[in-house]
């Protein structure tokens, strides 16, 4: 029966491989050594959190880790963050863990998004490992069949303490020019992106060019324009993360 769901030799194997590295990073203090056909693929010595890490995704990442620790009433967290400069195209680098289990939560990539906003492009995902400490009594285990997700019961409070969290560290450690710069970059982008969508309107649009349209623009384009090109920007006396979030 079992090997009617199985998938190729290949994809169990991907699969086996992720599962002790995941389990390998909840578990620093004890070393793991992993051989698949015949290739030895992790031999991981006792080690800190951080080395752990590095042990298991690669040295790349180990300049790009930016340590964030937060603690609030009765919930703790540590653990890790990717720089802005270092990103992936998918979640696959995005890891939780609650009181030492590795855990899902449906909404944790739209936080972590959230919480870096527009110092990274649309489309980026960073990395993170994070690590919670929390009273059982305060989560919801019973989300899914193999206790793979969990829910906080107060998602109002933990969503809060985790943007706070991210924020502080990122705030702390991206050079205000750089935020500058990025914030520029992608308010560009977002022009380029807007004029683009302005031509196709025109240029599916032949009678926009008559004579009676002279007087007025085809609302689409004039929405175009007011929403996207001439939107008006706030002054701010200062710029952080936080302005931007």
């Amino acid at each position: 029966v079992r090997s009617k769901v199985l998938k190729s030799e290949k994809a169990e194997d991907k699969k086996i491989k992720d599962r002790i590295a995941i389990t390998a990073v909840a578990n620093p203090k004890i070393g793991f050594r992993y051989v698949q056909n015949q290739k030895e693929i992790f031999n991981l010595k006792p080690s800190s959190t951080r080395e752990r890490i590095v042990s298991v995704f690669g040295d790349n990442l180990d300049n790009h880790l930016l340590e964030v620790k937060s603690e609030k009433k009765g919930l703790k967290a540590y653990g890790f963050i990717s720089d802005p400069e270092f990103y992936k195209s998918n979640r696959s680098g995005q890891f939780l863990f609650v009181n030492g289990r590795p855990i899902e939560m449906k909404y944790s990539s739209y936080l972590l998004k959230k919480a870096y906003d527009e110092l990274i492009p649309t489309q980026a995902h960073p990395w993170c490992f994070l690590f919670f400490e929390i009273d059982p009594r305060h989560i919801d285990v019973n989300v899914h069949p193999t206790k793979k997700e969990i829910r906080f019961l107060d998602e109002e409070g933990f969503n809060s303490f985790f943007l706070e969290m991210v924020h502080a560290e990122l705030n702390s450690k991206t050079p205000v020019g750089i935020l500058e710069m990025r914030k520029r970059f992608f308010n560009e982008g977002k022009r380029a992106d807007a004029i683009a969508r302005a031509n196709s309107v025109l240029n599916a649009s032949p009678a926009f060019f008559s004579s009676s349209s002279n007087t007025q623009e085809p609302k689409p384009v004039q929405e175009i324009l007011h929403n996207d090109l001439y939107k008006d920007v706030p002054e701010q006396s200062s710029f952080s993360v936080e302005n931007i979030g």
